[in-house]
């Protein structure tokens, strides 16, 4: 064994060496790992040796980690990538998601309401646009919700109040004006 080669080896490699020796142990030892991965034991070895430049293949690493229910080579390979490997985690769909959901399904039912009151009459009003701006900004911010609650992730802020979301002197919201499809104007 040639051990001068250890002090110019990447330290990548290195650690690719020892992750596998890792994953080997804990696949059972040399024996062992090469019957699940029908390689011989001596193979198994080099894998695993520093002086030796062959490195244990991704499909073997696959089967070993999946045997042994570790991830030893696909987290040295993640972090020689600049990465950091987190295990996935199924989520209850009960963290919030029920009432999300009926809360945007409510505000959808609202935002309807408002559109179909307005337009009743044939026209729509300023009180009315506005009305339906409200329902609509409802509307979002709880659909909003909803994804945030699936995706795991906090609700998203409303956004800040910007130039089509100024108050006018009656203190209304001035909004765009709504207008249906194939309605002149």
């Amino acid at each position: 064994m040639d051990f001068s080669s250890l002090d110019t080896a990447e330290p990548g490699f290195l650690l690719l060496k020892r992750a596998s020796r890792v994953l080997i142990k804990a696949a059972g030892g040399l024996h062992a790992a090469g019957e699940i991965t029908g390689r011989s034991h001596e193979q198994m070895r080099r894998y695993g040796d520093p002086a030796s430049p062959e490195t244990l293949p991704v499909h073997l690493a696959m089967r070993l980690e999946a045997d042994c229910g570790q991830p030893y080579v696909t987290r040295a390979l993640a972090e020689l990538s600049g990465h950091a490997l987190r295990p996935v985690q199924g989520r209850s769909a009960d963290g919030g998601l029920p009432m999300a959901f009926a809360e945007a399904t409510m505000a959808g039912a609202e935002f309807h309401r408002e559109v179909a009151l307005a337009k009743a009459d044939g026209v729509i009003t300023p009180n009315e646009e506005n009305a339906i701006a409200r329902a609509g900004a409802k509307a979002q911010a709880a659909i909003g919700t909803v994804l945030a609650v699936v995706a795991g992730a906090t609700p998203p802020s409303p956004p800040p109040a910007g130039p089509a979301a100024t108050p006018t002197q009656d203190g209304q919201v001035s909004r765009p004006v709504l207008r249906s499809v194939g309605e002149a104007g």
